[in-house]
């Protein structure tokens, strides 16, 4: 009681002070009788801010954040406030956020664990420079092993020493994420004095707390991914995927899932879109490796100069230089390792930016050979057409889909003659013979937009009067 009348006094005297009283929302000021104190927006504090600051500045508390003044441009010109330092280079400051948006399975996770190492080790992230300093990596997708063998993959497939892996911190949550709400005060205390530079959280979806596509829900996750850059004074780093269907045609910005608050909310949005590798660009591309594996072994013996007079040579002529001037045990060797360049399993995609800070950068064609992004610097990949691997992508799910249609008409047929009884089976028995659910089977077999007219020229769905079940009979 005595705190509460203390505050009282305190906002009636600042109100009384000022030639503008401060006023709540209803317009009432601090003074007001009927003003009801305990819900005041005017924070305790105010007065010794104002002290400190000889009265120039004033600071206002909500109930969520410490608001600060408003402040004049020519003011402003005396202070001469500075941006924040680069965190990577051309892309994204320090205390800043960025969301790196691509489809399943485009190794996202990968390349923040890439760009974690990046910044530990103060070296290049794909084509970027990075600051040096220390980083808090957020897993809250894969088990603390997992997490642990994918770093040190990452490490080696780099080729970068692991010189200051002491910079990195892992803090291992799966199983254990709780709505970013909760996460972010428990983080601040956690990370306080540890000095990051950077915070990568992966992925975001797993601490997304309500519905993605509502805009008011991820206003609020927003503020929060903000007040851990504040209090921490770190960036922000995390990744998201791509909604479903095409993304052919869309901006970088409204590729990602949900609310488009997610991509206009952060300071540099990345996106990654597959591009299509053809049997003709693999051959191009595994030659291309090849002919590094040729070169390493004739640097090895200080040859690349000889090399240099027919360096447009193709790779069966590189490969003979090789046999000839190599020793034979050595071009054994440089064989072995050219028989292993296998990049059959490897996929291409193009990150593009978004940038609030910086000049929209030329974007950067990589090739994921896992565990790592590999920056094309051979210029095959700027040549190819997204468009063409959409189309690609939408004929090979066609051609999936078909294939996996196939598949389960086989199995119907199969649990049908082991369950035929007077030329008909029961399409429950038949659905738990397979393995599926028995309202799949009946909208295969049904008339609405699920159906499937191929299955449906085999068998036909009818009542049995006997059993009163649906059956499924030859047609």
């Amino acid at each position: 009681m005595e705190n509460k009348t203390n505050q009282s006094n305190e906002a009636t005297h600042r109100a009384s002070d000022s030639s503008h009283p401060q006023k709540d929302d209803n317009h009432r000021t601090v003074s007001d009788p009927s003003y009801n104190h305990s819900k005041s927006t005017t924070s305790p504090h105010a007065d010794t801010h104002n002290d400190n600051s000889n009265n120039k500045r004033s600071n206002v508390t909500t109930e969520n954040n410490f608001l600060p003044t408003i402040e004049n441009l020519k003011a402003l010109t005396f202070d001469n406030p500075q941006p924040a330092l680069v965190l990577i280079d051309k892309v994204l400051r320090q205390g800043h956020k960025m969301m790196v948006a691509g489809p399943s399975k485009a190794g996202k996770s990968h390349l923040l664990i890439e760009l974690a190492i990046a910044i530990a080790e103060g070296t290049k992230w794909l084509e970027w420079d990075c600051t040096q300093g220390r980083v808090l990596y957020i897993n809250l997708e894969l088990d603390r092993a997992s997490c642990f063998i994918r770093f040190m993959a990452s490490y080696k497939a780099l080729g970068i020493p692991a010189n200051n892996m002491d910079q990195i911190d892992i803090w291992n949550l799966r199983g254990k994420s709780v709505p970013i709400g909760q996460l972010v005060p428990e983080m601040i205390k956690m990370a306080n004095d540890r000095n990051y530079i950077a915070v990568i959280i992966d992925p975001i979806y797993k601490v997304i707390n309500g519905d993605e596509n509502r805009a008011d829900q991820m206003s609020e996750f927003c503020n929060e991914i903000d007040k851990i850059c504040t209090d921490l004074n770190t960036a922000v780093i995390y990744c998201h995927h791509h909604s479903k269907g095409s993304q052919y045609g869309k901006r970088s910005m409204d590729r990602a899932s949900g609310s488009g608050v997610f991509a206009r909310d952060a300071d540099a949005l990345l996106d990654m879109s597959e591009l299509p590798l053809d049997d003709n660009l693999i051959k191009k591309l595994q030659d291309l490796e090849a002919r590094k594996v040729c070169e390493k072994w004739l640097d090895r013996f200080h040859m690349l100069g000889d090399l240099a007079e027919n360096d447009d040579q193709d790779l069966s002529s590189l490969i003979d230089f090789c046999q000839r001037n190599l020793p034979a045990n050595t071009f054994d060797l440089l064989m072995n390792e050219i028989d292993a360049v296998d990049i059959s399993g490897y996929a291409a995609y193009r990150i593009d930016g978004t940038l609030r800070e910086f000049p929209k950068f030329t974007p950067v064609n990589v090739l994921f050979r896992h565990p790592v992004h590999i920056v094309d610097d051979t210029g095959i990949l700027a040549t190819l057409d997204e468009s063409d691997g959409y189309q690609r992508m939408r004929e090979t799910k066609t051609k999936l889909s078909k294939i996996q249609s196939e598949k389960n008409l086989k199995k119907i047929e199969q649990a049908f003659c082991k369950l035929e009884k007077k030329g008909s089976a029961a399409i429950v028995d038949i659905a738990s013979e397979i393995g599926l659910a028995e309202s799949t089977l009946n909208e295969w077999f049904g008339n609405g937009k699920k159906g499937r007219p191929d299955y449906k020229k085999v068998f036909e769905k009818v009542n049995d009067p006997t059993t009163r079940k649906i059956c499924l009979r030859r047609v």
